[in-house]
């Protein structure tokens, strides 16, 4: 027999439930668990007694970075629809959720200026060796100006691989804040609106970016076609002590290639929000990466402020909202 699914949750006075059974089985912003519960007859979140029940149950699932693997998408016989925190679907079985006739969506653009900003960041903080400096300097060396001169990041011509919102945010930021030259590249993918605001030089292939890019970043989904598409060939193509940046997925990435163009100073650094291996481990990255003085690396945290966690966490309950209803959400995944 089938269990009764667990109640939880509330709504709003001011907006009338929607019929359906709602899981969150993932760490959302507190925002977004309400939002859920305004839209929704009953939402069953991370914690509530049941949570792990969902593929039993859930007619509506909000997912963030737990895996939603075939096997469950595939006895979840009342679900109807994903709605996912963030751009990326790498950890949601979309070809198991299409054979079921479940919708899936994404919030594509809300975290694009906070990833920008991230990238940035980065780039400055390897360009001028600020990482490095702190390390030094708290493992005890009195350190002079002159031990640790970096590189300027003004006026730098800055490659753009992934022209989506990402990609436009982080054009944007690094050509209105330091003038720097942008060139671009699709990557395959579409051109988001907004481009023809930003100057810049679009390439027809990624080796043309390549050769001028002094900063080279990332924003690039992770697929079977561009897993490790970033490699030796195309380290080899850039311009001297040229940095790498990447805010997308670890995995575009060839980890033994980039640790090989480091150490070789065919690379000047790089700058990793994201590794192919998350969470990222010393017993994994301690001797390569992680031992780069001209490395600078996060456990993802391009996400990671107050204020983006609580519009994504609303947006992905509105989003499935949407789905449920049947109505057009952006970044639905055909």
């Amino acid at each position: 027999m089938t269990q009764e699914a667990p109640q939880a949750g509330g709504s709003a006075a001011s907006e009338t439930p929607l019929p359906y059974v709602v899981y969150a089985p993932d760490d959302f912003h507190p925002d977004g668990i309400a939002r859920a519960r305004q839209l929704f007859r009953t939402v069953v979140a991370l914690g509530d007694d049941g949570w792990q029940q969902w593929p039993e149950h859930a007619e509506g699932l909000m997912s963030r970075i737990r895996h939603v693997h075939g096997a469950d998408i595939r006895r979840a016989v009342r679900l109807r629809a994903i709605a996912k925190q963030g751009v990326g679907l790498n950890s949601i079985d979309v070809a198991a959720a299409r054979e079921c006739g479940i919708s899936v969506c994404n919030s594509p653009g809300i975290n694009a200026d906070f990833v920008a900003e991230l990238a940035l960041g980065l780039a400055i903080s390897v360009a001028r060796r600020i990482g490095e400096g702190d390390r030094r300097m708290r493992a005890g060396e009195a350190l002079i100006a002159t031990e640790l001169m970096g590189h300027s990041v003004f006026g730098r011509t800055i490659g753009i691989v992934g022209m989506g919102h990402a990609g436009l945010a982080t054009a944007r930021i690094f050509q209105r804040a330091l003038g720097c030259r942008v060139v671009a590249y699709s990557g395959g993918h579409s051109a988001q609106a907004g481009w023809s605001e930003v100057p810049h030089e679009r390439c027809d292939s990624l080796e043309e970016l390549l050769k001028q890019a002094e900063i080279l970043s990332l924003h690039i989904p992770l697929t079977a076609k561009t897993e490790g598409s970033i490699g030796a060939k195309q380290f080899a193509l850039l311009p001297p002590n040229a940095i790498l940046i990447n805010c997308a997925r670890g995995g575009v990435v060839d980890e033994a290639a980039l640790l090989e163009a480091l150490r070789s100073g065919r690379l000047g650094g790089a700058g990793l929000d994201t590794l192919a291996h998350e969470p990222a481990t010393a017993e994994r990255y301690g001797n390569g990466l992680y031992a780069c003085s001209n490395v600078v690396v996060c456990p993802h945290i391009g996400a990671a402020t107050e204020d983006c966690q609580r519009i994504s966490a609303i947006a992905v309950a509105e989003n499935l909202a949407l789905l449920l209803q049947g109505k057009v959400c952006p970044g639905t995944v055909p």
